[in-house]
């Protein structure tokens, strides 16, 4: 069974790319400098909570339209950075904060280890910005009687699952590259190809998070921010220009299907393909975000 030694044992050293301006930051540090609205589709937003309210209470405890802040469904609520922007944008590797959910399964068990960063900068500067605010990514290790068996990579609206043999360590720490502006993870440095999309960059030569020394492991006492429901940044006109939902409104929270999930006594399949009518193997479920 995880551990907090085991998790502080395993967890990753995050290597920043050294040209990229938007560092890591932690929740309560992000908070006090956004002001909750609420989306409404050709009409003005309506403004929820004003910046310097927006707390670990607050955040889950709003209504409008029907829809709750708080809890398992999906809301269109968002939250955006007011102030000085550009500031807050970068974050702050010295208050960063890596947050630890561990999901027990029969034979192993997963460590998902989470990074939030106050912003996605522009991955391809031109007509359409890919840039949003709040930006979450993770990585999770499979681990069995303490050893580190496989790695997922999370990257985008996908990712890559890898033998523990084929990632790097240092110390028994998962060496992580984190993308240049996108803040994708990936096992090395480089140039990383998306097809027919903008491609990834890493590199070594700029700062490292080592992750471990600032570990919170939501799952024995969750915080309130954790059932917040709404969008972490601004709602854009595509995907990639929204800011995603946390990580318990994700479907990764419930397994990284890229690593094989076990199939469950009273489950039909391993998989969330379909977000709008697939349950997690666990029980409950949420819909997807990309």
């Amino acid at each position: 069974m995880a551990d907090l030694t085991l998790i502080k044992r395993l967890a990753p050293l995050v290597r920043l790319h050294p040209q990229d301006p938007y560092k890591p930051a932690s929740v309560p540090w992000f908070l006090p400098h956004v002001r909750m609205r609420f989306d409404r589709s050709w009409k003005k937003d309506r403004q929820i909570l004003e910046a310097g309210r927006v707390n670990d209470a607050t955040i889950v405890a709003q209504a409008c339209e029907g829809q709750r802040s708080g809890g398992d469904r999906p809301s269109d609520f968002f939250l955006e950075i007011v102030g000085a922007e550009d500031t807050i944008r970068r974050g702050d590797l010295g208050a960063a904060v890596c947050y630890v959910h561990v999901l027990p399964w029969p034979d192993y068990e997963d460590i998902q280890y989470w990074f939030f960063y106050p912003y996605n900068g522009d991955m391809a500067p031109g007509p359409v910005s890919f840039a949003h605010e709040g930006d979450w990514e993770h990585v999770t290790l499979r681990v069995a009687n303490g050893r580190v068996q496989r790695v997922f990579f999370s990257a985008h609206h996908d990712g890559r699952a890898f033998a523990a043999a084929e990632c790097s360590f240092v110390d028994g720490h998962l060496v992580v590259y984190s993308a240049k502006h996108s803040h994708a993870s990936y096992r090395k440095g480089g140039t990383q190809p998306r097809n027919n999309l903008p491609d990834d960059h890493t590199a070594d030569g700029g700062p490292e998070w080592r992750t471990w020394e600032r570990i919170e492991w939501v799952d024995p006492a969750p915080p309130g921010w954790l059932r917040y429901s709404g969008h972490w940044g601004q709602i854009g006109e595509f995907k990639d220009t929204t800011g995603p939902r946390g990580p318990s409104h994700q479907p990764a929270w419930f397994g990284d299907r890229e690593l094989g999930l076990p199939v469950l006594p009273g489950d039909g399949g391993s998989g969330q393909d379909d977000p709008d009518d697939k349950q997690n193997p666990r029980g409950g479920g949420h819909p997807r975000d990309v």
